[in-house]
């Protein structure tokens, strides 16, 4: 099979490689119900509030796991609720028919994990972090590695009649990425290549030497040194050294494939948008492969079109661009989380510069955040007030549960201003709202808005977009399943 067809059929979708587990575990979705509340938080006792514990048939006493691993996390407060983050997605878990909560992870892979526990309050414990991989050849070539050390301590007849496990062994240990070969010790390292060199003092004619690694490029420029390009993205392998090589090899999946040498040397060219994980090596006519070199990125016409409208020194660019992020998916705005912190910190400059009150406290735990004020007040002379608290009234088409006072005020004499374009507003919820579901922000008129909640390393954060100051309304509705937290 060609190589571009099998990029073709392959497409990981942008959620699809950091939600994968999520039907093993039976936890409830990303986007059904939020768990607000701040992390970390200082535990209510002095004793830790959960207990993690990892099970499963490991390689070596390492953290992998050959076929599978299963978590038990057990609160030491009934009343707490245990929850789990990977790619900044924080989920909550639901206890098996026995009442445990148990996730079971399957696909072989590495998991980088976060773990914590919620209390009714919405306050959350210190996050537990855990990194493993489950993965049956990596832990087989474990294995295997511990068998042959044992020839260090035997003779040259005992090596020899080993040699072509040895060379096995080598030359599927050198395919190994960098990240893989982290699972063997420093020390073990160095003892296989004492055990190679030995074998090759005693077998001089066995070609056991690793061919040169392929050096890729992109037939279109990084922007924000980002790993995001377009539909269409060519990537190209070059070969410093060719005389040793008799195939180029990648690999997405768990098996290796040929690439295929065309006009232009040997290109791979991706056609469909998602995630992408891939690793390069060289093989040579001995069977020799060269260490794996692994290249991840995001293929996004939508995605890369927005790296190339934003500008750091163009603060309309920068607040457009934040606005048009929190307006993306769950699955783009963890692709491009990596820039967040440098367009707010564009952002707030360019606010301080004009003196703009861009953020106000709602409560001790409560803070409310205005994205557009550059844009709402060109003459950069305003500054946003607002508070919340509890509220049960009927207004046109539901009934409410809290309410937000948001006013816009001219600094210098308080009197009330309105926004010339909308405003985008970011705000942590209290515990009072914690666990609702389709959640909706209402106006005084009984019109519905555009409603967001994310469930952010901070917290659960609430966002709409008001295109004047006034009251507006916190509900929920059961029946509703299209506007729905996540």
């Amino acid at each position: 099979m060609k190589i571009h067809k099998i990029v073709e059929a392959v497409v990981v979708g942008l959620m699809a490689a950091s939600l994968a587990f999520l039907p093993v575990f039976g936890a409830e979705s990303a986007d059904s119900t939020f768990e607000g509340g701040s992390v970390p938080a200082q535990s209510q006792s002095a004793a830790k509030p959960f207990k993690l514990s990892l099970f499963g048939d490991q390689a070596e006493g390492k953290d992998i796991y050959r076929t599978k691993a299963e978590a038990i996390i057990s609160p030491t407060d009934p009343s707490a609720k245990p929850l789990i983050r990977e790619n900044g997605i924080w989920m909550s878990l639901a206890p098996d028919k026995d009442g445990i909560y148990r996730v079971v992870f399957l696909e072989e892979r590495l998991y980088e994990l976060g773990f914590c526990v919620q209390f009714p309050d919405g306050q959350r414990s210190e996050v537990e972090e855990v990194r493993f991989r489950v993965g049956g050849d990596l832990a087989d070539l474990l294995d295997r590695w511990k068998d042959l050390e044992t020839l260090l301590w035997e003779t040259d007849q005992d090596v020899k009649a080993k040699s072509q496990e040895i060379i096995e062994f080598y030359r599927e240990y050198n395919s190994l990425t960098e990240e893989e070969r982290g699972y063997f010790s420093a020390l073990q390292q160095d003892r296989i290549q004492v055990l190679v060199g030995w074998l090759g003092r005693l077998q001089p004619t066995v070609d056991i030497t690793p061919p040169t690694a392929p050096v890729w490029s992109y037939s279109v420029p990084q922007r924000w040194d980002m790993d995001i390009f377009p539909v269409g993205l060519e990537i190209k392998l070059d070969l410093p050294v060719q005389a040793d090589v008799d195939k180029v090899c990648v690999r997405q999946t768990e098996e290796w494939q040929e690439v295929q040498k065309g006009e232009n040397g040997y290109v791979l060219t991706i056609n469909q948008p998602g995630y992408y994980t891939f690793s390069f090596c060289t093989e040579d006519t001995a069977g020799n492969r060269s260490p794996s070199q692994e290249a991840s990125l995001v293929v996004s016409d939508e995605l890369y079109e927005f790296l190339g409208t934003v500008d750091s020194s163009d603060s309309q660019s920068i607040e457009q661009g934040l606005k048009q992020y929190y307006r993306m998916d769950i699955g783009s705005r963890l692709s491009l989380e990596p820039l967040l912190p440098t367009l707010w910190q564009s952002y707030t400059q360019f606010l301080n510069q004009m003196g703009m009150v861009w953020s106000c406290q709602l409560g001790d735990a409560e803070k409310m955040e205005a994205v557009g004020m550059l844009a709402a007040f060109p003459d950069g002379t305003a500054q946003i007030q607002a508070s919340g608290q509890t509220d049960h009234k009927s207004i046109p088409n539901c009934e409410t549960l809290y309410r937000y006072d948001v006013t816009f005020q001219n600094r210098s004499t308080l009197e009330e201003v309105q926004p010339q374009t909308p405003v985008l507003l970011r705000v942590s919820l209290p515990g009072s709202l914690l666990g609702k579901k389709n959640v909706e922000i209402y106006d005084e008129s009984g019109k519905a808005l555009d409603t967001h909640v994310r469930n952010e390393e901070e917290g659960m954060v609430l966002e709409f977009e008001i295109a004047k100051g006034g009251s507006y309304y916190f509900t929920t509705h059961p029946d509703n399943d299209e506007n729905t937290s996540g």
